[in-house]
């Protein structure tokens, strides 16, 4: 109910509420812990919405995907006039991984919805890693953590080329099509890491 106040960080018994209206250059990280909250909410909701069994949240998802979207349009924006960071490519990079993250999120729930791929406890499973996925990318780039970024490319073996492909073929029809959805999301995320582990790097680089 806060005007122009929205919720960046949240945990089991708190969270983090800021100013994000009127943005400027100095609003740039406040933006950026948004963006990343959007996509853990939004794995979240889609989660919460297939343990129920129905897809009630679908008007939800897609206000999230349009707030993240001005979100990064905005902040690309100061990127290109060079209000903001030293690594305007690197930060550039990020902002298209996070977004295409957030859209392909709301392709997978948009065809569940359409199909009524309700109940299944896989996609529930991998869900439930997808939101640890994503959890450890944002932890690597907040604490520019390689051994996080490293983790995460180890991890590709036993998700998108492991258990997303053993259940896309044990499925069926449009079930095989939501893995195939839910696939590309860790893909994202996995390659995501491009732009972290580059600033990591670049950073170790420049300090000795």
């Amino acid at each position: 109910m806060l005007l122009g106040f929205e919720i960046t960080e949240k945990s089991a018994r708190s969270c983090v509420v800021e100013n994000i209206s009127e943005p400027t250059e100095e609003k740039y990280e406040v933006m950026l812990k948004k963006i990343f909250f959007i996509n853990n909410e939004m794995i979240e909701v889609i989660l919460n919405d297939f343990e129920n069994g129905d897809f009630k949240n679908s008007g939800e998802i897609d206000e999230m995907k349009k707030l993240q979207d001005k979100l990064i349009l905005f902040c690309r924006r100061l990127v290109i006039a060079d209000k903001y960071d030293k690594h305007q490519v690197l930060s550039w990079e990020l902002l298209t991984f996070l977004m295409h993250i957030s859209h392909s999120l709301s392709y997978f729930y948009s065809y569940a919805e359409k199909h009524k791929i309700k109940k299944d406890n896989g996609l529930i499973k991998m869900l439930k890693a997808l939101g640890e996925y994503f959890e450890l990318y944002r932890a690597a780039f907040y604490q520019e953590d390689i051994r996080s970024v490293h983790r995460i490319n180890t991890l590709k073996k036993k998700y998108q080329f492991g258990q997303c492909l053993d259940m896309i073929e044990r499925a069926h029809g449009k079930r095989a099509v939501a893995y195939c959805y839910l696939k590309d999301v860790f893909r994202l995320i996995q390659i995501g890491t491009s732009p972290i582990l580059s600033k990591v790097i670049g950073k170790e680089v420049n300090s000795n």
